[in-house]
């Protein structure tokens, strides 16, 4: 699935409204033509072509010809969410890995366990070597947009509180209008009777 992460966007809740909306879009495309369709492409192309074309594709350098489709990969593994033992010691976190190709410059794995999240990242040092501050400004952005959400939901409540005073002032001055009392009368009691002159 390939999805825009919107680095472009400085507003760290604009873009992840962007990241979410583009997520939208590209699951929409993968349910419609079938995430089984999109990876078994050894349906189309034999297994012994395929590694022949990546070999060849890594031997002759063949990445650097060319802009990579996508130089990022992100995966998300949901893991358990109760603690594993080994031997009576308990893990206490689990790292997801994987490797990276030609081309792609950065794999970020993240994954679940017991309550917890973990993000691993892999990259090659030539791409970049400053990896370690990487991930630092990863999280220095979490701590942004959590800032950030706080700051919109304040203000929400804000809005919602001037909302509900202003509806609350307006019934107020409305005039209230009331039905006229009517009168009880007695058992037997004759009701009077409008006069006036007959023109």
């Amino acid at each position: 699935m390939l999805v825009s992460i919107a680095t472009d966007v400085a507003d760290p809740l604009a873009r992840l409204a962007a990241v979410h909306e583009n997520t939208q879009k590209s699951k929409s495309l993968t349910n419609a033509i079938g995430a089984r369709n999109l990876t078994d492409y050894s349906r189309f192309v034999p297994s012994a072509t395929a590694a022949l074309a990546t070999r060849l594709y890594t031997r002759m350098k063949v990445a650097d010809a060319h802009a990579p489709i996508f130089n990022c990969v992100i995966t998300n593994v949901p893991g358990p969410q109760i603690p594993l033992y080994s031997l009576g010691a308990q893990m206490t976190a689990q790292i997801g890995f994987g490797p990276i190709f030609d081309g792609m410059g950065l794999l970020i794995a993240i994954f679940s366990y017991n309550g917890t999240i973990s993000i691993g990242v892999n990259s090659c040092r030539r791409i970049m070597p400053d990896i370690a501050d990487f991930v630092d400004f990863l999280g220095e952005s979490l701590v942004e947009l959590e800032a950030a959400a706080i700051v919109a939901l304040k203000e929400e409540a804000k809005r919602a509180t001037l909302e509900s005073e202003a509806i609350a002032k307006a019934a107020a001055a409305e005039p209230v209008t009331r039905a006229p009392r009517r009168t009880r009368r007695r058992p037997g009691e004759i009701p009077p009777v409008a006069t006036g002159a007959a023109g």
